[in-house]
């Protein structure tokens, strides 16, 4: 990442009015930046607040789990199983998504270095500070809502795997047959294969972008 110096190097031009046409593009880059910092954030914290819910029925369900299941009838515990595994992805990433964040800024004390400047050199420092701050803004930035996306493909997994739950509880007695358990068994692998290697699949080909 370059330096505010080498930045303002750049600044070759003398024109003020150009400069400060500069000023401003960079002013409209950086709050669009500081958006995209805030929907992250704000969809992270949805996320999460979500799954705290989602895990408080978790935790009442477990205790209902020995009532619904036995032995020869293990279907539900396998997609309680999973559903709680893509809770949790979905937790991780949400925390990861918050977790990464811009802490470098320019301290206001930089306004003292420049008092002595001409008025083109302290716009230019300006900018060159300003250039340095949105650097180091986008990369995070752009990894939060990486993460994020994430969370929203977990948890959105999690809630098919309960409505799953929820379909398979009334049919409990037709569970154990050899039919049903070949239809659960092509259902729950490619559920596996999805929790392993579906983001990267997705985020290879394109599918769900993370602007």
């Amino acid at each position: 990442m370059e330096t505010i110096d080498s930045l303002k190097a750049k600044l070759t031009s003398k024109d003020q009015e150009v400069l400060l046409l500069c000023d401003t593009y960079l002013d409209q880059r950086i709050e669009k930046e500081r958006l995209r910092g805030e929907a992250a954030e704000r969809r992270a914290s949805i996320i999460l607040a979500a799954s705290g819910a989602a895990s408080a029925f978790l935790g009442l369900f477990f205790n209902k789990l020995p009532e619904v299941t036995d032995l020869n009838n293990s279907f539900i515990t396998v997609l309680y199983s999973a559903s709680a595994l893509w809770l949790f992805r979905a937790l991780w990433y949400s925390i990861k998504s918050i977790h990464m964040q811009s802490r470098k800024s320019v301290l206001a004390d930089t306004i003292f270095e420049f008092q002595e400047n001409s008025k083109v050199d302290a716009i230019k420092t300006i900018i060159a500070c300003k250039i340095w701050e949105l650097n180091h803004s986008i990369y995070p930035n752009t990894e939060r809502l990486f993460y994020v996306q994430r969370a929203q493909r977990a948890f959105i997994v999690f809630i098919g795997l309960i409505f799953l739950e929820g379909v398979a509880l009334p049919l409990k007695a037709i569970l154990v047959s050899a039919y049903f358990k070949c239809l659960a068994t092509g259902l729950i692998l490619p559920i596996i294969l999805f929790f392993f290697f579906g983001d990267k699949f997705i985020e290879k080909r394109g599918i769900w972008n993370h602007d």
